[in-house]
């Protein structure tokens, strides 16, 4: 009978060790989804900058570059909750404009 709970017991532990593998696999792989989406983001902010400075270089009647204007404003939204739980996808999409407005900045600097 000893051996038979024992058999029994090594079950239950295997199968909670498998159930806890899951739960870190689901975890890790919703934190990897994030960062990648994150990352897509960031970089199709520094698209949308690129394209904007093609076809709408500054504000209309100013000379500020749409794309920080726009980058900032992304940036004051996701920071102040405006969007609630997008708050993390918009400030990457923000972070992308102004990186490339940085970028910008930085070479025309050094020439």
């Amino acid at each position: 009978m000893a051996e038979a709970m024992t058999v029994r017991q090594e079950l239950v532990r295997a199968k909670n060790v498998i159930a806890n593998l899951r739960a870190r696999w689901r975890e890790e792989g919703q934190r990897m989804t994030r960062v990648g989406v994150n990352g897509t983001l960031a970089v199709g902010g520094g698209a949308t900058a690129g394209l904007l400075r093609s076809k709408f270089p500054v504000i209309p009647g100013t000379e500020v570059p749409t794309d920080a204007v726009l980058g900032g404003v992304a940036l004051v939204a996701a920071a102040t909750d405006l969007v609630g739980e997008y708050g993390d996808e918009l400030s990457a999409f923000g972070g992308g404009l102004l990186a490339a407005r940085a970028c910008t900045v930085v070479e025309n600097a050094l020439k």
